[in-house]
């Protein structure tokens, strides 16, 4: 096993943390020093070491994220990467969450590193009240941009600073759009699109390979190694830097007498919206709302067609809906970005949305209020195939109601992150919802695409990366959820602080499966496990590694009670290592012996493979060092029980 220099050499690449700040450093010294201090004290042998060479080349593996191999050679670090993250991604900023999301695919513009000399911004132009009127002349001649909608000279009731913004905003928009036409048109070469293909008619085609598990037409294949996700990556960061001028600028008072504004442009409609009600529809690339209980349709804050590739919505205040018949915050081939200020707010999206990206950037981002969230379709809430998905709601009670694939889920190429900052929250009520048609997926996981045994096409899973910092919180979820991934996949699920209860049937809370990584870290409070899941059913839960992967389950403290089922809590599975590390409090384990895996162990064990079950006998020899389970509850008094 690799020396703790090394482990934290590793830490300091993949948190992206400066190794001149000692206190990341220090914390990820002590969990993963503090975990083989322990195995030395309990005089557990340490698993063997991964070798991600090796195991990739064997499977013929494609389009991997780069520090996934750095992570699976030193796994026993993916605790402290889980806190790397949280802490990371702690009060970002719209542009610092999209500058250390693509971070981590490898794929950085705009963070550290010098400029280079006489380099100015591209999105910024010099307006004043001198020359703002000659700028939209200007506007209008090189990108369409003409009033179309203005009660009353309603734009001239507009602050001098606002309407400033958001002509720096549009050109802003302007740049960015040329910028993913660059990034889209080798990727759609092949498909015949014309530009102005709507995006409900391209969905379907790029999202085939992560939807059928054999192929006869290998385009979307063939599509991935056009990608340069640099070039989306730059142009999220330019984008979300314009958002960020508009969201801090301080409009003291709306002209009364102001309602709308509305500029048609050659990228899609540009909508300014007073502080009264207003119910906003059609193909905007933009839209700002000053407030008021607004009522949205259609496509919303997401790519419109090919050649109208960013929609974004701001809404500073009121109690608003989004009802997405179309898309909500999703970036398909392009940019999607909401958010919303303030208010009690209802979002439901019947497409993929509520941040979703496929070749694309998605952020949801939500400031205040008691929200809920509702998606009638796979691949949502903070879910990302090739790009970056964000939802991040800052604070409230809200509900998450999602299908599966969703709730911080990476797909191939993808980071998708849902980040809840503060409130008592439930994701997936089983009131809801019929707790046997739960999702799996869902809540910090990730899963490529195994093809082995079908086309041959096998993709890399993303990283799935779950973050709750505070509240009493509720999860429910079916299956390889709640910190669990499958397939060249990390998923990880981050829970700060409060009473928590976690349910699920099985393959999840720290589960992993065929070369692939999880990470489950509660840090904070007295949790229950799976108390409200079907005893009769659960298995394979609580940290479980299987077929040369690694799944990781750590409290750090709380009195928590566990009810697990066969297979469960810290199990090495046919070549896999499973972790169980509970570090404090008066510990109940209650062990449902149901007919699921009724013959095998639960609590530190490992389990072998069986002969009639063909699954890796090329790496018997390296499987036999690979294979443990360990449990380690060594503090508080502790109670164990068979039921």
């Amino acid at each position: 096993m690799m020396k703790i220099a090394l482990n934290t050499l590793i830490i300091c690449i993949v948190s992206f943390t400066s190794c001149n700040n000692s206190e990341p450093i220090e914390e990820s010294i002590y969990l993963s020093g503090q975990l083989f201090y322990e195995l030395e004290k309990e005089g557990i042998e340490k698993p063997g070491e991964l070798d991600y060479n090796y195991i990739s080349s064997s499977q013929g593996i494609a389009h991997t994220i780069s520090g996934f191999s750095i992570l699976y050679e030193g796994y026993f670090q993916l605790p402290d990467f889980s806190l790397g993250l949280s802490k990371t991604f702690k009060d970002n900023t719209p542009k610092e969450l999209i500058i250390n999301s693509y971070k981590l695919l490898g794929a950085s513009a705009g963070s550290s590193g010098p400029p280079l000399v006489g380099v100015k911004n591209p999105t910024n132009i010099l307006i004043t009240e001198d020359n703002i009127e000659n700028v939209q002349l200007s506007f209008n001649s090189l990108f369409g941009l003409k009033i179309i909608e203005n009660t009353s000279n309603d734009w001239n009731r507009l602050p001098l600073k606002l309407k400033i913004k958001i002509l720096n905003l549009v050109y802003s928009i302007h740049i960015t759009n040329g910028i993913l036409q660059q990034f889209t048109s080798p990727i759609i070469s092949n498909f015949g699109f014309s530009p102005s293909t709507k995006v409900a008619d391209y969905y379907p085609k790029l999202i085939q390979c992560w939807t059928e598990k054999q192929l006869t037409n290998f385009i979307s294949i063939d599509a991935i190694d056009k990608v340069d996700l640099k070039k989306l990556s730059y142009a999220s960061r330019l984008l979300t830097e314009e958002i960020q001028k508009i969201l801090s600028l301080k409009v003291q008072q709306m002209n009364p007498e102001f309602t709308k504004c509305i500029f048609d442009s050659d990228f899609g409609k540009v909508g300014i919206f007073s502080n009264k009600k207003d119910t906003i529809s059609g193909d905007y690339c933009l839209v700002i709302d000053f407030g008021g209980d607004d009522i949205y349709y259609d496509n919303i804050a997401s790519s419109i067609s090919l050649s109208k590739s960013i929609g974004i919505v701001i809404d500073l205040g009121g109690n608003d809906k989004y009802y997405g018949d179309e898309f909500i915050a999703a970036g398909i081939l392009g940019i999607g970005m909401l958010f919303d200020m303030k208010g009690d707010d209802n979002y439901n999206s019947n497409k993929a949305g509520l941040a979703s990206s496929l070749y694309g950037t998605s952020i949801l981002y939500d400031a205040e209020g008691n929200d809920s969230y509702s998606s009638q379709n796979i691949f949502s809430q903070g879910s990302a195939h090739i790009g970056v998905a964000i939802l991040n709601d800052k604070a409230g009670d809200d509900i998450y109601l999602s299908k599966s694939y969703s709730q911080a889920f990476g797909g191939t190429l993808g980071i998708g992150i849902l980040l809840d900052n503060n409130g008592n929250d439930i994701y997936n009520a089983s009131e809801s919802q019929d707790k046997y048609k739960l999702p799996s997926f869902v809540q910090g996981t990730a899963k490529g695409r195994w093809a082995e045994s079908t086309d041959g096409q096998s993709l890399g899973g993303g990283f799935g990366i779950f973050i709750d910092y505070s509240g009493n919180d509720k999860y429910y979820a079916r299956s390889f959820s709640q910190g669990s991934a499958y397939y060249f996949g990390l998923g990880t699920l981050v829970d700060y602080s409060g009473n928590d209860e976690f349910n699920s049937l099985s393959h999840s809370q720290g589960y992993a499966a065929h070369y692939a990584l999880s990470s489950f870290l509660e840090i904070g409070g007295d949790d229950i496990y799976n108390a409200k899941s079907d005893i009769t059913k659960i298995t394979q839960l609580i940290g479980s590694g299987r077929d040369m992967s690694v799944g990781n389950f750590v409290e750090l403290s709380g009195n928590d009670t566990y009810n697990f089922g066969n297979r469960s809590c810290g199990i090495g599975d046919i070549s896999g290592v499973g972790l169980l590390w509970d570090k404090a409090g008066n510990d109940a384990y209650i062990w449902h012996k149901n007919k699921i895996y009724n013959t095998s162990p639960s609590l530190g064990k490992s389990v072998g493979l069986n002969e009639n079950f063909m699954i890796n006998h090329q790496f018997l020899n390296l499987s036999e060092k690979i294979n443990k389970g360990i449990f380690i509850d060594n503090y508080g008094v502790n109670k164990f029980a068979i039921h």
